[in-house]
């Protein structure tokens, strides 16, 4: 794996370095970072990298406000996960998460004299939304009609949001004015 790394282009983290963050509102900070690449939380402890086991530590919010949530959803195709999302908004009832995740792709040779190669690379790859309403978590919407469904009765007040606001679905700041409204409508 070490090999990998040393041969490839890019980074599996969002932020390279280690981070002061408190695990499950804990007193305590620690040195961890994300690895966008495996969903894990790694942490420093005496000059030597570690793994955090996801199920006992659900809860890392780092000091510069960034806060992590492992969470359990099931994707559009059916399958479950639980991941660290990064919580953008949580406003109550509704809470907005994104799913940051970095992809590796393998080197490339080139396939004649004309062509070239591409080295291996870690990308970012776009990031997903999830919606939590209650308990259940789902892929966050993008159309008007989805949202009448998961708000039965309220269809005059999400086409008034909607025809006053224009929402970028992949903008944190929109999506917190979003989930801000969506709370007070459930």
């Amino acid at each position: 794996n070490s090999d990998k790394k040393a041969t490839t282009l890019g980074s599996e983290y969002i932020e390279e370095d280690f981070k002061s963050a408190r695990v499950n509102g804990g007193t305590q900070p620690f040195q961890i970072r994300f690895n966008a690449h495996t969903n894990v939380m790694e942490y420093k402890k005496d000059n030597e990298d570690l793994i955090l086991v996801k199920n006992n530590n659900p809860l890392i919010e780092f000091t510069n406000g960034k806060t992590y949530e492992l969470v359990s959803y099931t994707d559009k195709k059916g399958k479950e996960f639980d991941n660290y999302l990064s919580l953008i908004k949580n406003a109550g009832k509704i809470s907005i998460y994104k799913y940051e995740k970095i992809t590796y792709q393998e080197a490339r040779p080139a396939q004649n004299t004309y062509d070239t190669g591409s080295p291996a690379e870690f990308k970012k790859a776009s990031d997903t939304f999830f919606i939590k309403i209650g308990d259940v978590v789902s892929e966050l919407p993008t159309k008007q009609k989805e949202y009448i469904k998961l708000f039965p009765g309220k269809e005059a007040q999400i086409k008034e949001y909607f025809k006053s606001n224009k929402i970028n679905f992949k903008d944190d700041a929109d999506l917190i004015k979003f989930a801000t409204f969506l709370n007070s409508i459930a």
